[in-house]
């Protein structure tokens, strides 16, 4: 009862609200290696008719592990590119760094 209660609750809104924080792929960089598919917790990465991987940011929880994970670097997360995450790296060490 519990569990359908949950459920009626989620199903009577008028809009759902999904996380920012989802991955995306450049399908220039993508290798089709199947990783991102294979670790993914969710099941959400798949390979689309191009050949390359597609993320549904919709079923997309945010993770990372399929941007952690892909060898050619063709996923990010949005709000944490790689350019972003290394700026903030880059301003850390100017104050240690002589």
């Amino acid at each position: 009862m519990a569990a359908s209660s949950r459920a009626a609750t989620f199903l009577s809104q008028s809009e759902i609200t999904l996380s920012v924080v989802t991955a995306k792929v450049d399908q220039e960089r993508c290798a089709s290696c199947l990783i991102c598919v294979r670790v993914c917790p969710y099941g959400v990465p798949r390979i689309n008719k191009e050949g390359v991987s597609e993320i549904d940011e919709a079923l997309c929880r945010g993770c990372g592990i399929c941007a952690a994970e892909c060898p050619a670097k063709a996923i990010e997360l949005n709000w944490y590119e790689d350019d972003q995450v290394m700026s903030k790296v880059d301003a850390l060490l100017q104050g240690i760094l002589p």
